[in-house]
């Protein structure tokens, strides 16, 4: 179950970007509109020190946002500061905004207050520009000033090349989705705005670990050769929803790779506890558990960048030496014997996505060399659309209106929820679907079909009407015979551009549910 943050416009904060005016200036709109301010306000936490950004630290002591407020199909009669018609599309809101501790408040640099206009249409979007706790900004860390290009309703972003490697500086890029606010509806909509943020990279952490009792590892090198660790983006914001990325080709660094040689390392005999050692910091840890490790941004990866096909030695399993790989060069001691071995191992076969963390633990065990992988929420982040398939964001199925749902562990070892019809009352189904947005979603029966039906069984995917959440019913046939109980299991997918993804295991939180109607 994935997890999502939002920004809360609760604050009364406000600036005009194309429009020049003096410092502390309020802008209001020539259409004379309502005097509510427009409200941002970016929720978090307690501060925390580590680099890449979470919901309990965005909310850090001089962090910074670039806001846009881009406005169109006004009345007219909405001018800008030289009296000229307001064009469609303008920068109504162009400015940045930093975290104030000392007043639990985003205050915008130009110092403007703005105002919700009569008419027209807003769309806002953002991206992070400084991050406080590494005291760097995206132009430092791109090497360029990030600015949008405008095209037809569209706002391009373009993130220019940049190599990424476990010593180079964390910034942890993050984009909005868009939000659009009609002002020319009878009753407009003044309520705080919120808006959704993605991460543009993704993050590994690797780990490794000595699990046996009678054995000495001796690591005399590691490396990470040709992942590729270079590459580029560009970002449209377009209608409301999701912003569209293109991430183009990415490339190996042949001059910098994503991790250095790492040599040297010794792990002792295991005294009950595995030891483990964070190969990007090189310290040793007490506990196995990903959440110790630390972990570096990385250009997301296709499946065949880090699932190499091309085995030159099948008997063990040799990958070709342009493929990306884990190269090990280790000795292990036994018994006061030692002995050396060379081994090169693939990492598992899965395309890593933006906006998810994936540790690697090589670990040894019964004198053997293991690679596990656990894939783990970041706890910021909107998932999107990417490579091979989606990540859908989706979750808590539940039956409201039946509170007792039996429980059975099949043996398979799969829980399996049973919710069984009493009195012909039909089941309505309530779970929740983030991403992908303006996807479409399926709920599918299978089993004995003919005795139900669904109302509710589609529909888009909208995260921001009741807040993602969608309800269904189970519809029992009860004109048919049953001289046996009857029943089906529910499954979901979601559509979008013509691509089905599977989203049961998200939907269902990994169990089987199971609706009965009982025989007659």
């Amino acid at each position: 179950m994935k997890r999502y943050i939002s920004i809360l416009a609760i604050l009364a904060l406000a600036v005009l970007g194309s429009c020049k005016k003096d410092s502390g200036t309020s802008v209001e709109p020539s259409t004379g509109g309502d005097t509510s301010e427009i409200r941002l306000h970016l929720q978090g936490g307690d501060v925390q020190t580590k680099a890449l950004v979470t919901a309990d630290n965005i909310a850090t002591q001089g962090n910074e946002f670039k806001v846009y407020d881009l406005v169109s199909s006004t009345d007219g009669t909405l001018y800008d500061e030289t009296g000229a018609v307001w064009t469609d599309f303008n920068a109504y809101i162009d400015d940045r905004i930093k975290y104030n501790s000392e007043d639990d408040a985003w205050d915008y640099a130009s110092g403007h207050k703005f105002y919700w206009t009569k008419t027209g249409l807003h769309k806002f979007f953002a991206w992070y520009n400084y991050d406080a706790m590494m005291n760097l900004s995206a132009q430092d860390f791109f090497g360029k000033e990030l600015n949008i290009t405008d095209g037809s309703n569209v706002s391009v972003l373009e993130i220019p090349s940049k190599t990424l490697t476990t010593t180079s500086d964390q910034f942890d890029m993050l984009y909005s989705t868009v939000v659009a606010r009609s002002m020319n509806e009878e009753n407009p909509n003044h309520d705080p705005v919120q808006v959704y943020f993605n991460h543009l990279f993704s993050a590994i952490s690797i780990s490794v670990s000595n699990s046996m009792a009678d054995a000495k590892v001796h690591i005399n090198s590691i490396t990470i050769p040709n992942l590729k660790n270079k590459g580029s983006a560009t970002i449209s914001f377009a209608g409301a929803g999701s912003a569209l990325v293109d991430y183009g080709e990415r490339s190996v660094d042949e001059d910098t790779p994503f991790m250095a040689e790492v040599s040297g390392l010794d792990l002792d005999e295991a005294d009950g506890t595995s030891t483990s050692i964070d190969l990007f910091t090189l310290e040793e840890k007490t506990s196995s558990d990903a959440s110790n490790f630390e972990k570096r941004l990385i250009w997301p990866q296709k499946l065949e960048d880090v699932s190499p096909s091309t085995l030159i030695d099948t008997a063990n399993l040799v990958y070709a030496s342009a493929d990306s790989l884990i190269v090990l060069d280790y000795d292990l001691t036994i018994d006061g014997v030692t002995r050396n071995y060379q081994r090169r191992a693939k990492f598992p076969s899965k395309a890593w996505k933006p906006g998810t963390w994936y540790h690697f633990n090589l670990q040894f065990v019964d004198k053997m060399l293991y690679i596990t992988t656990e894939i783990l929420p970041w706890d910021y982040g909107d998932y999107q659309l990417s490579y091979e398939d989606w990540t859908v964001s989706a979750g808590q199925l539940s039956f409201p209106n039946y509170k007792t749902v039996e429980k059975v562990k099949t043996e398979s070892g799969v829980t399996e929820k049973r919710v069984k019809i009493s009195n012909g009352v039909a089941p309505t189904g309530k779970f929740w679907i983030q991403t992908p947005v303006n996807g479409k979603y399926f709920i599918k029966m299978d089993g004995d079909t003919e005795y139900f039906s669904i109302d509710g069984s589609t529909g888009t995917i909208n995260p921001l009407q009741d807040g993602g959440y969608v309800t269904f019913t189970i519809n029992p046939n009860l004109t048919l015979t049953r001289d046996s109980d009857k029943s089906i299991t529910l499954g979901f997918s979601v559509e979008m551009n013509d691509r089905s993804v599977d989203a049961t295991s998200e939907v269902c939180n990994g169990d089987v549910w199971r609706i009965i109607l009982p025989k007659e």
